[in-house]
């Protein structure tokens, strides 16, 4: 389990590291006291190096978060709508640099990796949007 990702977390938690960028730092860690059938404990989840994170990654998170607060609720909503703003702002960029790339340059290669980078943010944050609208039974959507 790695300890920036999730703190305190229940002991069948194993998050997996992931890639992510840091376009906007979030300096506020979530804590999440949450009760289940035979446990209970805290969940401290660092917003900036858990989002955007993969279904796996969320199958453990999901049920605790409906114990957040509206407020938590609202900070990860927050930094995943500017993810996705700032994904949409970097693919544009790479776009107009990779059409005056050539097509077989080292350049070229670069920007196609990039965009497809920024892309796979993109769809994972819209999608940890998704999933945090059903278990939260809010209606975070984006307006792409």
């Amino acid at each position: 389990m790695n300890e920036d990702k999730i703190k305190d977390a229940p002991k069948d938690a194993s998050a997996q590291p992931h890639y992510t960028k840091d376009v906007q730092q979030c300096k506020d860690n979530i804590r999440i006291d949450y009760r289940t059938k035979g446990s209970h404990g805290t969940l401290t989840l660092v917003v900036n190096k858990f989002f955007p994170c993969k279904v796996s990654e969320w199958r453990i998170l999901g049920p605790v978060m409906k114990f957040a607060t509206q407020d938590d609720i609202h900070k990860i909503v927050n930094y995943l709508m500017a993810l996705i703003q700032s994904a949409d702002n970097e693919m544009r960029e790479i776009s107009n640099e990779y059409v005056n790339c050539a097509p077989v340059s080292f350049r070229f290669k670069q920007c196609k990796r990039n965009f497809k980078a920024q892309k796979t943010i993109k769809a994972k944050a819209e999608r940890n949007l998704k999933q945090l609208s059903k278990y939260t039974g809010g209606n975070y959507g984006t307006q792409s």
